[in-house]
């Protein structure tokens, strides 16, 4: 098997792990927030513990936005690799018929047509306009492909670990909360009774 043949094989399996660790980040991004909204009641924001949730809501929102963003451009991608290797193949094949002139016009074998030399050298000038245009865009779209990846991998993290400290402070908030509710007479009874605490009342000697 050829060299190129190998790499090409490498370069398609690299391809299909990336998408199918895209789509599964994206998946659990989506799922754990299925989850907690399922469980979760709306209520009044206020500056307290209560906030993680909602704020852990947002982050993987955000998270899986930037999921399905990086697969669209990752697409994007895809197709202007498409058009530049295939301008770039065709340029390739016009300069080898300018690199080997003939008697007579030369013989184009993909469009089975003599052509004039300086048809050929315009076509191949066309092709590698179209490379070089397909190249920035492809460049471009690299780095948005980039960018997506960044955000959803760190709205990801920050929503993991917003939840974690939203599961943690809730049983926290909970005895704050009803430590308040109490009222002053019912924490009078709830103290302990004083070991001199004579329970039978008054004695007569």
């Amino acid at each position: 098997m050829a060299k190129s043949e190998r790499s090409i094989e490498v370069f398609a399996a690299q391809q299909k792990t990336t998408e199918t660790f895209d789509y599964f980040v994206c998946g659990v991004a989506g799922a754990i927030f299925a989850y907690i909204v399922k469980d979760y009641s709306p209520q009044k924001l206020a500056w307290d513990w209560s906030l993680l949730t909602p704020a852990a809501l947002m982050l993987l929102a955000f998270s899986f936005f930037a999921g399905l963003k990086r697969i669209e451009a990752t697409a994007g991608c895809a197709r202007i690799n498409a058009v530049q290797l295939d301008a770039s193949e065709r340029a390739t094949h016009l300069t080898t018929i300018l690199m080997n002139p003939q008697n007579g016009p030369p013989f184009d074998s993909e469009t089975g047509q003599f052509e004039s030399m300086e048809s050929v050298a315009r076509r191949r000038d066309d092709y590698l306009l179209d490379v070089s245009a397909a190249t920035s865009v492809l460049e471009s779209g690299l780095d948005k492909t980039a960018l997506y990846c960044k955000l959803r991998n760190a709205f990801l993290v920050l929503g993991f670990i917003t939840i974690l400290c939203a599961k943690i402070a809730q049983p926290y908030a909970r005895g704050v909360s009803a430590e308040k509710t109490i009222a002053p007479e019912i924490k009078k009874l709830m103290q302990p009774l004083s070991p001199v605490t004579n329970l039978s009342g008054p004695t007569n000697r």
